[in-house]
């Protein structure tokens, strides 16, 4: 039936806010967050079987508010808050075909958390969040060569826990900081409309 919600199979893992999420084929991975103490564990839902299913916990510290991102068969999650301030700059690699979590280079910005996440062909976008003041910075990670870069700035203002996805090739970041205005990133003249 169009226009409606159906409910599925309650979430594994404790409940908890502040977590991230990825995507990779038809399996959503849920991982981090706040349940009363920072989590690291990873659940997977399958949408063929409706499914939840613990798997290899996330190997950095635990957290709540880190980014997140996908590329291909593989999830990305980067920064957030430990329960003592905002020093993470980690990058985590997890492979979906093997269950198994890799290091990557560090975010080379300002540690923060609460920031914003997408990902267009092999490179994954990272930006805004607090790092003890709203950031509205924005970086792009090569997934073959492992290596950051920073971009041209959020056209909007500085914020954090913003939303963002992409469609078509272009990166569409919204909301946070409590407004409403909403931007197009489009990676081939590295501009924000």
């Amino acid at each position: 039936m169009a226009d409606s919600w159906t409910q599925k199979a309650n979430f594994g893992g404790a409940g908890r806010y502040n977590a991230v999420f990825f995507s990779i084929g038809t399996v959503g991975y849920v991982t981090t967050g706040w349940a009363g103490v920072e989590e690291n564990d990873l659940w997977a839902w399958d949408q063929n079987t409706n499914t939840w299913t613990q798997e290899t916990n996330f190997p950095g510290s635990a957290r709540s508010m880190p980014v997140s991102f996908s590329i291909g068969t593989k999830g990305y999650v980067s920064m957030g808050y430990d329960g003592s301030g905002p020093h993470l700059q980690d990058l985590w690699e997890y492979d979906s075909n093997t269950n198994t979590w890799s290091a990557k280079a560090n975010f080379p910005g300002s540690a923060r958390w609460a920031s914003t996440g997408f990902s267009i062909g092999t490179t994954g976008y990272v930006g805004l969040g607090y790092s003890g003041v709203q950031t509205k910075d924005f970086w792009a990670w090569d997934q073959t060569s492992n290596t950051w870069s920073q971009i041209a700035d959020f056209g909007g203002t500085a914020r954090s826990e913003a939303v963002s996805f992409a469609i078509s090739g272009k990166g569409y970041v919204a909301t946070g900081g409590y407004v409403n205005d909403f931007w197009e990133y489009d990676p081939s003249n590295n501009t924000w409309y």
